[in-house]
């Protein structure tokens, strides 16, 4: 889809002329407030679309002036730093001068460390309070940017260099590190950085503002060595390279199974989305392209494949949610694998990391369809995961109904399915928000071998239900690992005595959360201990009526199984709780 938008977008910039900035020129700079700390409290937008060459300005330091605008400022210090922060295709040059319009001067030398999306800054010295100083910007390339904007700010100067930083992820020594589609970084902060520069191998790779990044581009079967570089108006850091850390990544990951249509997965109308990916997938043979109201539909070089057999006459929707760097595309046949007809042509209404859907109409009781889905963008670590869905009134429906109801203490839940293929069995998973679901049990199939064609009736009791609202849904497995999920059923619960109700995420890296439930506000002791009751902790922490949610810090215990408990001070105890450290 974003090619129909660029194709728009250069019609229209053929046929309308872009008025010059009001800061095309010297003598109409832009007065900028500089900011009394090192923060950039005062942003100020700009562009450079419709800018020409100034005329009569000193020649450019380097790269091409010929969209330069201008800005002034008057200085407050006799020290100030100045940053441009440029848009994903502006290449960021900025200059100093002093004197008037006419007659300027450099004031040090231009600035132009970094490539295009990413911010430039300097520090200048020995500035006249009181003197007005003009800045000067444009983007280094001959041609005009794509994307011609910024920002730009006028600071104190940081008072010295930012310090290093220490790697985080991956790991140091790491191995099997997936690299596809990208591998992400992460780092801890270095107080006095503005941003941060990325060096891999000893090379820079890119800069950022934030404490993490994904890179794409790595090769399978290889060590790097990394480490960052924080950076601030002052300067960049000293001897970073001596935190450098190193990982592997994996080999090169496995076609997925269903990369032809011979191998295409079978939906379930029931259950919500499954897990997929068209990582390494490679470009089907003798399928009909894309064609339909968009000029581009990407590069279908890493299509795979799935497909839906309706069960009656009627309509059907297929979802697709792509990862941030997945931009969807759908197409829908009927016939065979080598003889397919097209019934949907491509959907593609949506860009990189959102949800496409095609719609389905007047589909054939007993016919299969097959889908195919793609990464609109091309090249070899395009491929991305996703998530895809189908529902509708032509597909089977395995649940007849998933219901719960209240008694006591007690959440007893049922469903029934009407058939059953290759079923392994459910699991019962609940949330106390509908958004954070984790296993509470499991019950194996009915059906023989897993498989049925007659009404059969499941139950499951909730024996410690949390206090206020508990949702609930199913996780159904197939033999060969595929899952569904159910509808989502509420159960309010108001629960009497004191107990832990739920501890999560189990096994745990760093941080577990433990859920308990009181009858009473009081005071209680939250304790762990390892296999021979051994106490390692404790924390004090005052309950209110109903679930009260204790977040521990686990991070400093070795890895194994302990024993988690909580005393309240009216003497009750909770049954024991385990949890795994890894």
């Amino acid at each position: 889809m974003k090619k129909l938008y660029l194709l728009v977008t250069t019609l229209l910039c053929a046929s309308v002329l872009l008025a010059q900035p009001a800061n095309d020129n010297c003598a109409g700079a832009i007065q900028l407030t500089p900011s009394a700390t090192t923060s950039c409290s005062f942003p100020v937008s700009g562009t450079v679309a419709g800018a020409i060459a100034s005329s009569g300005a000193p020649a450019e330091c380097t790269g091409n002036a010929s969209d330069d605008v201008w800005y002034r400022f008057t200085a407050t210090a006799t020290s100030h730093a100045v940053r441009v922060a440029g848009s994903s295709d502006f290449d960021a040059v900025f200059a100093l001068y002093a004197g008037n319009c006419g007659s300027l001067v450099l004031v040090d030398t231009c600035v132009d460390a970094r490539s295009q999306g990413i911010m430039e800054e300097s520090v200048y010295n020995s500035l006249v309070i009181g003197q007005q100083y003009f800045i000067r910007v444009y983007d280094f390339k001959t041609t005009a940017p794509s994307t011609p904007t910024f920002t730009i700010c006028v600071m104190a100067a940081p008072s010295s260099k930012p310090g290093c930083t220490n790697n985080i992820t991956p790991a140091n020594g790491a191995t099997n590190v997936a690299y596809l589609p990208a591998v992400n970084f992460s780092w801890n902060a270095s107080s006095s950085a503005t941003q941060y520069d990325i060096f891999l191998n000893g090379d820079y790779v890119t800069s950022t503002t934030n404490t993490s990044i994904a890179l794409q581009n790595l090769s399978p079967n290889t060590t790097y060595t990394w480490y960052i570089k924080p950076v601030n108006a002052a300067g960049d850091a000293v001897g970073c390279e001596a935190n450098a850390t190193t990982f592997t990544t994996r080999g090169v990951p496995p076609v997925p199974s269903n990369n032809e249509c011979s191998g295409a997965i079978t939906l379930s109308a029931y259950g919500g989305a499954i897990n997929a990916t068209t990582i390494n997938a490679t470009a089907s043979q003798g399928v009909i392209s894309c064609t339909g109201p968009n000029s581009d539909y990407g590069t279908p070089d890493d299509d795979v494949w799935f497909k839906i057999t309706a069960v009656q006459n009627g309509n059907a929707t297929i979802t697709v949610t792509g990862a941030s760097t997945f931009d969807a595309v759908i197409q829908v046949f009927s016939g065979t694998c080598g003889s397919l007809s097209v019934v949907q042509n491509c959907a593609d209404a949506t860009g990189e990391g959102a949800t496409e859907t095609a719609t389905l109409t007047g589909l054939t009781a007993g016919q299969t369809y097959y889908i195919r889905v793609y990464d609109w963008t091309g090249g070899p670590n395009s491929g991305d995961n996703f998530t895809i869905a189908v529902s509708g009134t032509a597909l089977p429906v395995s649940y007849t109904q998933f219901t719960g109801r209240t008694e006591g203490n007690l959440n007893l839940l049922s469903w029934q399915t009407v058939s059953e293929s290759n079923n392994k069995g459910f699991e019962i998973e609940r949330s106390a928000d509908s958004k954070s679901f984790s296993s509470i049990g499991q019950v194996a199939t009915k059906a023989e071998n897993g498989n049925s064609s007659t009404l059969i009736n499941y139950n499951f009791t909730d024996a410690k239900p949390l206090s206020g609202n508990n949702y609930y849904r199913l996780k159904q497995s197939d033999k060969d690992g595929k899952i569904n999920y159910s509808d989502v059923v509420l159960l309010k619960s108001k629960i009497a005595g004191f107990r832990i109700s739920s501890v999560y995420p189990n096994p745990s890296k760093a941080e577990l959360n433990l859920i308990i439930t009181s009858s009473k506000a009081e005071r209680a002791t939250v304790i762990i201990t390892d296999l021979s009751g051994k106490a390692i902790s404790q924390v004090n922490t005052q309950l209110i009526i109903g679930d009260n949610l204790q977040q521990l810090d686990v991070r400093s215990l070795t890895n194994g199984t302990y024993i988690i408990k909580v005393v309240s001070s009216s003497g009750n105890e909770t049954g024991i709780q385990r949890f795994v450290k890894n």
